[in-house]
């Protein structure tokens, strides 16, 4: 009876190998780490930028809105109840006047300052027989970010603008202004994103036209 033969196979070790090698998988490991590290920092940075511009839109809206508002009331501004001046107070970073802000029987006390980076209103209605501004204010943040950084809020002129653009000094002898500008300068995060978007706004007030 013939014996079948059967031929073993044996690894051959010097042939290359078809799968990977310890250092191959570590650095193709350190690669993708890097990579995954990359990604995920462009990905911050992509959310905190968007983050921002939707933040940066917002203040800016508000900041137009409330510009808009002061430069309404403002250009209305009349002797209040009491007999006392259109304007009281005028100085780089608040202003107050008097004005029918809201269209009633009286004339409110409106105060426009600036406090910390927020740009806020403060009203008083008038109260009691004979009428008196007693407070104390009624306080709503018109805008928050304002970064002027010693750049004045308001800024006031006489009745020569714009012959003489030269702005009054401060503090303001409130019986020269004829014409007011306000400048709000915002940034959510000077820190990150050094550029600022500025609302600047004239205002005539119109019972004190004297030059036209």
């Amino acid at each position: 009876m013939s014996k079948t033969k059967h031929n073993k196979q044996f690894p051959c070790l010097s042939c290359p190998s078809n799968g990977f090698t310890i250092i191959e998988i570590i650095v193709a490991i350190a690669i993708t780490g890097i990579l995954v590290t990359i990604l995920a920092d462009f990905m911050q940075q992509s959310l905190q930028m968007q983050t921002f511009i939707t933040e940066q839109s917002q203040a800016i809206s508000e900041a137009q809105i409330g510009s808009e508002l002061f430069a309404k009331e403002l250009r209305e501004a009349t002797s209040a109840d009491t007999g006392a001046y259109i304007i009281e107070e005028a100085t780089e970073n608040s202003i107050i006047f008097y004005s029918d802000i809201d269209t009633d029987v009286t004339i409110e006390k409106v105060h426009y300052y600036l406090d910390g980076n927020s740009f806020k209103k403060g009203t008083i209605e008038p109260t009691g027989i004979p009428l008196v501004y007693a407070g104390p204010e009624t306080i709503s943040i018109i805008s928050n970010s304002i970064v002027n950084d010693g750049t004045p809020i308001f800024t006031y002129y006489n009745e020569n603008y714009p012959i003489d653009a030269i702005s009054l000094p401060y503090p303001t002898d409130v019986t020269s202004i004829t014409l007011a500008k306000i400048n709000l300068e915002i940034n959510v995060n000077p820190e990150k994103v050094p550029d600022t978007y500025t609302v600047e706004t004239y205002v005539q007030l119109r019972n004190l036209k004297n030059n036209l």
